[in-house]
C-alpha cells in the first residue's frame, strides 16, 4: 500500500511541477479511467495541488476533448462538460506535500549531476 501511494504521489508531484511551469491554470478537471476509479489518487491530486479537483462525469473525456478542440477551431461553442463531483483539498496536507515535492526536486537535481 505504501509503495502504491508513493508511486501515485510521485506522478502527481511531476504533474504539479508541469502545471506550475505552465502557469495560469484556473481549474483542474480529472479524466481518465485509472484516475476516476481511484478516490485516493484524486484526493492526493487535490492535496498536492492545494486546490479543488473537478471530477469529470464524461465517460470518454479524451474523445470529448478532441471534439471540443475541433469545434472551437470551427468557431462553434460547445456545452460545458458534465462534472460528477468536486474533490476538495485538505490544507494540512498541502504543506506536507510541498516539502516532499521540494525533496523530490533536490534528489532529481543530484541524480542529474551524476
Amino acid at each position: 500500500g505504501e509503495i502504491a501511494q508513493a508511486a501515485l504521489e510521485g506522478v502527481v508531484y511531476r504533474l504539479a511541477d508541469v502545471l506550475d511551469a505552465i502557469g495560469g491554470i484556473e481549474s483542474v478537471v480529472a479524466t481518465g479511467h485509472a484516475l476516476l476509479v481511484n478516490d485516493a489518487w484524486l484526493q492526493i491530486l487535490a492535496d498536492v495541488l492545494g486546490r479543488p479537483v473537478d471530477v469529470s462525469a464524461e465517460p470518454e473525456g479524451s474523445a470529448r476533448g478532441a471534439a471540443v478542440v475541433a469545434l472551437e477551431r470551427l468557431g462553434v461553442a460547445s456545452p460545458e462538460a458534465p462534472l460528477a463531483r468536486v474533490v476538495e483539498q485538505r490544507p494540512e496536507r498541502f504543506e506536507i506535500h510541498s516539502a516532499a515535492r521540494e525533496e523530490q526536486r533536490r534528489l532529481m537535481r543530484l541524480q542529474e549531476e551524476r
